[in-house]
């Protein structure tokens, strides 16, 4: 009986110079004799018409998108964000007041503090800050969740969004909002850099996208690593409003 090698993969995740967590395979040799299965045939059965069993893998090769402000080669290990107890941090202490042009043309001015952000424009809304990159298509898969929830919420949450990749062009910027229909102020990351660089020595946050902060008088209730489900962000929403 002819032996086949067949290859067992393990899938680990590192991190490339681009800044993208991404699957990587790590093989080994293992000897697997298969089965045989008879299949019966006519003697009469012309080759062509003799059926053929193939083996078949499927692998999936998913990926993290990583922003690129951040230089790190530590392993990171993905996990299905849950939503943390509010944050709740005193006292709070003021620090550097922003002044950011937005895509759109308008600018905003946003004040740091020690435990969020102080959004002078939307002082009576909650402000959920969205941190997104132009080639991640995993943030794609949750700005629509962020869309129904502004809709749902207008009267009470103002969505803000940092694009935290290589700058975009105009009519990068323009294409991406009309395609995925981003109807709130989207801040690029030319304008953004200080604000990320705070956001990461605050909170810890390693670059992973898309990377959500939930705010409500100026203090951050909840924040999100990675995707995040409607249900997560709905009830978030309804127990700050």
């Amino acid at each position: 009986m002819q032996k086949n090698i067949f290859k067992i993969s393990i899938i680990l995740l590192t991190l490339n110079t681009t800044g993208c967590v991404q699957r990587t395979m790590q093989t080994s040799n293992q000897e697997i004799i298969p089965q045989r299965q008879h299949i019966p045939i006519a003697q009469d059965t012309p080759v062509q018409d003799i059926p053929v069993i193939a083996n078949t893998s499927t692998f999936h090769n998913r990926q993290i998108i990583q922003a690129t402000p951040i230089q790190t080669r530590e392993e990171v290990v993905y996990q299905q964000p849950i939503a943390p107890p509010p944050v709740n941090i005193a006292p709070s202490t003021s620090g550097e007041s922003h002044s950011v042009r937005t895509v759109q043309g308008t600018t905003l001015t946003i004040q740091e503090r020690s435990n969020g952000f102080v959004f002078p424009q939307y002082q009576d809304k909650v402000v959920l800050l969205e941190i997104f990159g132009k080639e991640c298509p995993y943030c794609f898969k949750e700005i629509p969740l962020i869309n129904n929830l502004y809709s749902k919420y207008r009267n009470n949450l103002q969505v803000i969004a940092l694009q935290a990749q290589e700058p975009m062009t105009k009519h990068e910027a323009s294409t991406l909002m009309q395609r995925h229909q981003m109807n709130y102020p989207v801040i690029d990351k030319d304008e953004a850099v200080p604000l990320l660089l705070f956001i990461q020595n605050t909170y810890g946050w390693t670059g992973i996208l898309p990377y959500t902060l939930i705010i409500k008088n100026g203090v951050t209730e909840f924040s999100f690593t990675g995707e995040v489900s409607h249900q997560e962000l709905d009830e978030a929403m309804r127990s700050l409003i």
